[in-house]
């Protein structure tokens, strides 16, 4: 709707706004009448609950942390960046590239005025209860990872060194627990947990493919997610008890079922972790899986010996 309104309507300002009576028609004046007077490209509604129901406890408690995230990220941020009432000048409407259809389209608002140093606004405006009958599609957890997981994204386009230098740094982060796990072990021990943590690690994300859903409406991992076959499950749970009755054979059963533990407690703590938060995985979660499930098998590995 967004998309189509900031592409097909044409005027010298623009009123946004939920149709869902929870925000102040009347405060559209005052509105307009700010970004007039002072020559600015928004102004935000900022919400100011009238009753406790208008504005859940985990809604509010998750605007505060994207607000403070956007903050920290760009330096700069607004007191509400979820907020659906706001008013724009054609130079910001023409200039905004729509890149969300969801519930992230506040957040992407917001990032593009911050990052262009576009002369902004708030004014508090009132917030109601939903009508009696009516619902929230908003969910606080999967909403608010995607909310977030935007301000990465945008994060990315506008301040690529920055992004990938603390991406540098969280893979170096995990490369320096898995060599003090195998610079622990005796070296052949280390040489034989090498190859099957990596196995069993890889296998545990294939599982996640198998077992829970591709949330994703686009992405590189989209085709691998829709092309796992039952043949290529069967030849990736071959290849795992490969790997696992070999580090048996080679080191022993116990070290072995400790490190396929270590595998396992990995494995369902970061796909209940993305099932709770998402609904399901991105590629992404498939790399997180396969890095803890590494450092899983090698603490496992390291407990018994």
């Amino acid at each position: 709707v967004v998309r189509r309104m900031f592409a097909d309507v044409d005027a010298d300002i623009y009123v946004m706004a939920d149709g869902d009576a929870t925000y102040d028609a009347g405060s559209a004046p005052a509105l307009v009448a700010r970004l007039i007077d002072e020559q600015l490209d928004m102004v935000v509604g900022a919400r100011v609950t009238q009753s406790d129901a208008a504005y859940r406890r985990g809604h509010r408690f998750g605007n505060r942390l994207l607000t403070g995230m956007l903050a920290r990220l760009f330096g700069r941020s607004f007191t509400d960046i979820l907020s659906g009432y706001r008013v724009f000048s054609r130079r910001f409407v023409k200039s905004f590239p729509v890149l969300s259809a969801g519930f992230e389209i506040e957040t992407e608002i917001s990032v593009h005025a911050l990052e262009l140093r576009m002369p902004v606004a708030e004014i508090e405006t009132p917030y109601f209860a939903r009508p009696e009958g009516s619902a929230s599609k908003l969910s606080t957890y999967r909403d608010g990872w995607r909310i977030g997981w935007t301000i990465l994204r945008l994060y990315r386009i506008e301040r690529p060194l920055l992004f990938f230098g603390a991406i540098a740094a969280a893979l170096l982060l995990a490369l320096a627990l898995k060599a003090a796990a195998l610079t622990s072990m005796p070296a052949p021990i280390a040489l034989a947990a090498l190859p099957a943590a990596h196995v069993l690690s890889r296998l545990s994300a294939v599982l996640v493919i198998a077992a829970s859903h591709y949330v994703r409406d686009h992405g590189t991992a989209k085709p691998v997610a829709r092309g796992l076959s039952a043949a290529g499950l069967c030849v990736a749970l071959a290849t795992g008890i490969g790997a696992f009755t070999g580090f048996a054979v080679i080191i022993g059963w116990a070290e072995s079922l400790a490190a396929a533990l270590g595998v396992l407690l990995a494995h369902v703590a970061t796909r209940l972790t993305f099932e709770k938060k998402l609904g399901g995985y991105t590629g992404d979660c498939l790399g997180a899986v396969q890095q803890t499930g590494e450092i899983g098998f090698y603490l496992g590995a390291l407990a018994v010996l």
